[in-house]
């Protein structure tokens, strides 16, 4: 897997303040109308005034990949799949657990394999 680069940083807010959130640090991403939220491995939860489909053109595609039309995850931080009847699951470090899209899941699947 490509190491991200730890130097690119997105500019997140909160209600007080702005901060620049290393790459490394995101967790997850999550799609809300037109602005999104990342979630980093400290649990913490910024907003960013983007639509998903805008974050997930500045992130890298080596790292990051679009799970469902609501979350792009990264894959670094994978730590397990869990399929039930039709809906494959990919839990993450943390043990937040995301849907995985029915036409998205051979293209993860892929990846996954592709990345370990």
């Amino acid at each position: 897997m490509n190491q991200i680069n730890y130097f690119k940083k997105l500019i997140c807010k909160t209600e007080t303040e702005m901060r620049l959130v290393s790459l490394s640090e995101i967790l997850y991403c999550e799609g809300d109308g037109s602005y999104s939220f990342i979630h980093t491995l400290t649990n913490e939860k910024f907003l960013v005034s983007k639509y998903l489909k805008e974050l997930e053109e500045d992130l890298p595609k080596d790292n990051f990949f679009r799970l469902h039309k609501k979350y792009i995850i990264n894959v670094a931080y994978v730590e397990l799949l869990k399929k039930n009847k039709q809906q494959l699951t990919v839990v993450l470090k943390n043990e937040i657990s995301l849907p995985v899209a029915f036409r998205r899941s051979v293209a993860f699947k892929k990846v996954i394999v592709g990345k370990f």
